[in-house]
């Protein structure tokens, strides 16, 4: 999706953006890895973090979703 829009992966605005659309589309598992590497370039961005926070929080109510360690352990 990020190559789609034209978006550099290395910014941490573009990334919380990304996975923000991901999050709306119910794609949790590949917002969470965007979510994580915008921490990683901004760590002070509040908005960012409870982001992250909600789609940990929805992925782990999921019934069919796969496990909170095995997504936050992938490379992000």
């Amino acid at each position: 999706m990020g190559k789609g829009l034209g978006l550099d992966p290395a910014e941490a605005k573009a990334n919380l953006n990304l996975g923000l659309a991901l999050t709306r589309n119910g794609r949790l598992d590949e917002a969470i890895p965007h979510f994580q590497k915008a921490l990683a370039l901004d760590p002070r961005r509040a908005q960012t973090h409870y982001n992250l926070g909600g789609a940990l929080y929805m992925l782990a109510q999921s019934c069919d979703a796969p496990s909170i360690n095995s997504v936050t352990s992938s490379k992000t």
